[in-house]
């Protein structure tokens, strides 16, 4: 499932940055797993199991390497943030500054209205001045057209902020690259047995 969170997050920068598309329905289970701090169980974090299935489907495309262009595009995000969030973890001043930053912004913001542009400008803004500062950069391809468009920068940017939340989530849970080779049938039985609920 954390898998599949930061493909499905991963997705959304693809389509902001190719098409312009922001598919509220999707993006706001990205969004919602930002704020799940203390959650009773992974499924929790994203809200329910159909909020999981863009990815779901992504991740079993991936898993069988039956893939487009598009989605070579956002698995390779994904894999970015996954080596960012290896970066990451040794910060801890930055985790605990990410942290503080994600519960002031509930205190001011009600974060079910993901079509507020003031509450995605601050989850980007919160993702510049942390994630966003270490090294490399993930740089996101696509058309000048929607990423000279503030709104859509910001949203791209509150997407690469949620796919870190699930490649935490991820390494928390056990998540490694050898699983990812070793593993790969059984998370894909566990994928088409996810997409059935």
């Amino acid at each position: 499932m954390a898998l599949a969170g930061l493909l499905q997050c991963s997705q959304q920068v693809t389509l902001l940055a190719r098409q312009g598309l922001w598919n509220e329905p999707t993006a706001r289970s990205c969004i919602y797993s930002l704020f799940q701090m203390d959650a009773d169980s992974v499924i929790d974090i994203y809200g329910n199991i159909q909020s999981l299935k863009p990815g779901l489907r992504h991740l079993l495309g991936v898993l069988q390497k039956n893939i487009d262009r598009a989605d070579i595009e956002t698995t390779r995000y994904a894999v970015g943030l996954l080596h960012l969030e290896r970066k990451l973890k040794k910060h801890s001043s930055m985790l605990n500054r990410i942290s503080q930053q994600l519960y002031a912004t509930t205190n001011e913001f009600d974060i079910s209205q993901i079509n507020n542009n003031d509450l995605i400008a601050r989850i980007a803004s919160t993702y510049v001045e942390t994630i966003s500062s270490i090294s490399p950069k993930i740089q996101v391809e696509g058309s000048r057209k929607y990423l000279s468009q503030e709104t859509t920068v910001n949203r791209v940017r509150a997407m690469l902020f949620s796919g870190m939340r699930s490649a935490v989530l991820w390494r928390q849970l056990g998540g490694s690259r050898w699983k990812l080779i070793f593993q790969r049938r059984r998370m894909m039985s566990d994928a088409r047995y996810l997409l059935e609920m």
